[in-house]
């Protein structure tokens, strides 16, 4: 039974350029048979041939985000390691090297910020430059490293190429607290002799030029785009030259003549300067940059991946819906840009119109989503001809949430590759799949990872098009689907550290981060500034990652504090958050329809309080501190007593409200007392469900506490049945009736149909439907449950599951009496397999257990035999 090494990465990534947070190591092992687990460990760090940590061997099974507790680490430094581990045997196992790039750490920034040195015309204020720089290497060199950031965007190029494939690079921050800087080697680009480095600049959240529903125009950063770097070459007798971002610089007006996020960018391509980035480049009209104001924000390595190219979506249909306009039909919703590729003369302007609904008459709803955007077109792109030939363009710092494209310009009639959509996000990892026997469930879980994707652009946010704001609220509520789909560590660091920017002195965070100063004074209740201690809570259950607790665990207790404040008699008071948002109604996506919800602002606040006060206490003891933890108990059992007095009557076990997210809510967070009480509240669930004819009366909360519910309390039959109800309100209502490609915002498709809050409904597919479940006292899924569901219609399920020690597997096929099931358990864990009642467990024939059984880590083919 041998056993191998994989998958080594550092803060989550695989050998990172450029990182300045403390190195945590994790890895994965391998085995050919079952039962084996990690002995002990021994990781090895090094620079050249000096060691700067030698853990020794650490007697410990643990394999996850190990902390580096080694030398100092130098900035702009590669470091390898590695590490062996011995198994229950004592056999030995060695990886292989693995390696990362430390960024600048403290180092003081040589670079200077630049911005265009020529005036811009007041016309042209939200157009972008074009900054370079020449340089000689007269030196044979081995290695060259680019430290680098814009505010708002910035795009690289060396000799004339590109040296990535990310897209509007940096994610957005509060730029006056931080800004993420990148690294990359950039070895290959240069040349020994001449060479020129150039930068294109976006304006972003940074220069945001329209006015729009949140004063973003006027955010404190705001200023002219800029950018800052440092180039360094390290030549073969080991000297380093360094080209920083100084006055030396030369800028021009690039032919990118406007870009806003929520608008879109204007080119004109008669304005383009071949080779303007080619070291042999003219210098007619190019003037020196000026020294910029530094934005005020600390500079931090970029830890996370950039905004990439997922696939393009060719169109499935065109058609003339006026003069020289055509109407390009991609099949899928989604977020993005479309590439155009046309012909006519020099100086046609094309305008390029993006949505995602149609109007009656066929033609794009324009208007549709764009309310917020009080200047300025709504999501229009526009391209002028430079030559009297066919041209392909597409837009560099903006993107757009659409499924049509309806375009002015063409003189003749268009083929279908005149517009390709290209759809965008954060290129983070999957690490969960999940299909079964029935296309609706498989649809859903389409449209979740769809609307997931789509507001995937460095922080998860609410709609791609009409908003592209990072609302907490709606993260919380889809935080585990997340979990389960994605490889999120790296995203959710990002974040975190964006909450933390966003805190008042007192503790109070907005609703929606980062902001420009929106959000302090509505909707910034604990249901949805709960997530500063959920999502660390989460990351711990599923990631074994106990640093993002010790990280921001007094800012937790800043904003518990905070919002303890906001409450009166120890329950929560004047609908101070959000509630329920967006159950069903009938009518358009407002206010007063959105939250007409039946569960009481008041009361799910205060429920959420509750839990937060006893994922504090836990945190409190994990950090060992105790006096915390004793005032947190306190102010839990205060908050239950409020909850208890406040909305609920124990005589009949009903709650105000009388909606099934108030019952739901009650027994998920756990303010019931003993099982006869729970089951008393629980058949009030079940009664407003039969009420409702077996619909969902649920908004957001309600879909993760309902579906959560049932799931534990084996119902699984019943959550299939609510959400493929053919009827509104149901996932499968928009699928059928509405034809959803992703998520919508409301139960009847009004507002934004590219929404991810209602996505928990995923996690509830791998929990409940496919069973895999994690344990929080075994965190990281090093032991869980195996559980699925077999009394739904579901003829097969199978879902894979990356988890921090490796693939978990269940997945199984009925026929007649007997279920054939396939499960996978990482090595180095363990897990245990619960069937229900009345089931028997067999392997090969062999009968290993009834209803239950703990497996060890390795591949099991089984059979579940059903006896009644």
């Amino acid at each position: 039974m041998s056993i191998t090494i994989k998958d080594l990465t550092v803060n989550y990534l695989t050998n990172p350029l450029g990182i300045d947070e403390i190195p945590r190591f994790s890895w994965k092992l391998a085995q050919d048979g079952r039962g084996n687990k990690q002995r002990s460990y021994r990781i090895k760090v090094m620079t050249g041939s000096k060691v700067v940590w030698d853990s020794r061997n650490v007697r410990s099974n643990e394999s996850v985000l190990i902390e580096y507790k080694g030398k100092k680490l130098l900035p702009r430094t590669t470091y390898r390691w590695n590490v062996s581990v011995t198994d229950k045997k004592g056999e030995r196992a060695q990886s292989e090297d693995s390696f990362f790039d430390t960024g600048k750490l403290e180092e003081e920034w040589v670079g200077k910020y630049i911005q265009a040195g020529y005036r811009v015309p007041r016309e042209l204020a939200a157009s972008s430059p074009y900054l370079r720089k020449r340089f000689d290497i007269t030196e044979d060199f081995s290695k060259a490293m680019l430290y680098i950031t814009g505010a708002g965007f910035f795009e690289p190029y060396i000799n004339g190429k590109k040296i990535n494939d990310h897209i509007m690079d940096p994610p957005f921050t509060a730029y006056d607290r931080t800004l993420l800087y990148y690294t990359f080697n950039v070895t290959e680009y240069l040349r020994k002799g001449s060479n020129m480095l150039g930068v294109i600049l976006g304006n972003g959240f940074f220069n945001y030029p329209t006015i729009d529903q949140w004063n973003t125009h006027a955010a404190s950063w705001k200023g002219s785009p800029k950018m800052i770097c440092e180039l360094y070459i390290t030549t073969k007798n080991n000297k380093q030259i360094c080209i920083p971002s100084d006055i030396t610089w030369e800028s021009h007006m690039s032919p990118i003549t406007f870009n806003s996020l929520r608008n879109g960018e204007f080119y004109d391509a008669r304005l383009e300067i071949p080779a303007w980035c080619e070291p042999d480049a003219l210098v007619d009209d190019w003037v020196n940059v000026s020294i910029s104001r530094d934005p005020g924000g600390l500079l931090k390595a970029n830890e996370m991946p950039s905004v990439k190219v997922d696939r393009e979506y060719p169109a499935i249909s065109v058609k003339n819906v006026a003069k020289n306009t055509y109407l390009f039909d991609f099949g899928q919703n989604m977020a993005g840009f479309v590439r155009i590729k046309v012909t006519g003369p020099k100086g046609t302007e094309f305008v390029i119109k993006m949505n995602e609904k149609l109007k009656d008459d066929g033609t794009l709803d324009t208007v549709y989503n764009s309310g917020f955007t009080k200047t300025g077109e709504f999501q229009t792109d526009k391209y002028i001809k430079k030559g009297d030939g066919e041209e392909t363009w597409q837009p560099r710092f903006v993107y757009h949430g659409f499924r049509y494209a309806q375009i002015e310009g063409f003189t003749s009639q268009p083929d279908l590759s005149s517009a390709t959509a290209i759809f965008l996000h954060t290129a983070v990892k999957e690490i969960g799949q999940f299909s079964c026997s029935d296309d609706i469930i498989n649809q859903i879980q389409k449209n979740t990872r769809m609307a997931t994707y789509s507001n995937m652009y460095g922080l998860l946010t609410d709609s791609p098009h009409r908003e592209k704001n990072a609302w907490t609220g709606d993260t919380n509520v889809s935080t585990e689907q997340i979990l389960f789909n994605y490889m999120s560590g790296p995203l959710w660091m990002k974040w975190l550290n964006d909450i933390k920017d966003s805190m008042k002195a007192k503790g109070n965070i907005p609703c929606m981060v980062p902001t420009g100063g929106w959000g302090y004074n509505w909707g910034n209740g604990p249901d949805y500034s709960s997530v500063l201690t959920w999502l660390p809570d989460s990351m711990y259950t599923y990631y074994a990652d106990k640093y993002v607790i010790r990280k921001y665990y007094q800012y937790m207790k800043r904003n518990m504090k905070y919002m303890l404040s906001m409450m009166q008699n120890d329950v929560c008071v004047n609908d101070y958050g959000v509630g329920d948002w967006c159950a069903p109604f009938e009518g358009p996506a407002i206010s007063v329809n959105m939250s007409s919800f039946k569960a009481p602002i008041d009361l799910t606040d205060t429920a959420c309080m509750y839990t937060m006060a006893n994922v504090l206490e836990k945190f409190a003891k994990l950090l060992g501190h105790r006096d915390d933890a004793k005032e947190f108990n306190k102010t839990a059992k205060k908050i239950k007593a409020g909850f208890r007095k406040t909305f609920y009557d124990p005589q009949t076990g009903r709650l105000k409200g009388d909606g099934q997210t108030c019952y739901a809510a009650m027994l998920y967070h756990n303010l019931y007392e003993g099982n006869k009480e729970y089951d008393l509240i629980y058949s009030h669930l079940i009664r407003t469900i039969n009420e409702a004819d077996g619909h969902l009366d649920y908004g957001i909360l309600g879909n993760k506490y309902v579906n959560n519910i049932l799931g534990r309390q084996g119902r699984a039959d019943l959550i299939y049945s609510m959400i493929t109800k053919d009827t509104f309100p149901s996932y499968a209502h928009e699928i059928k009736e509405l034809g959803a490609t992703t998520l919508y915002e409301t139960w009847n498709g009004e507002g934004s149909r590219n929404h991810h809050m209602f996505g928990d409904i995923s996690a509830t597919f791998f929990k409940y439907f496919a069973g895999i479940r994690p344990d929080p006292d075994y965190p990281g899924f090093k032991k869980f449950t195996i559980a699925p569901a077999f009394n739904t219609p579901l003829v097969n399920v199978d879902a894979v599951f990356e988890s921090m020690y490796g693939t978990i597997r269940s997945s199984y096929v009925k026929e007649g009496k007997v279920i054939s099931m396939e499960i996978e358990i990482p090595t180095n864990t363990s897990a245990v397999l619960q069937t229900g009642a009345g089931m028997e467990i067999y392997e090969d024939n062999n009968l290993l257990g009834k209803e239950y059984l703990e497996l060890e880590s390795g591949k099991y083919k089984l059979e579940i035999r059903k006896t009644v």
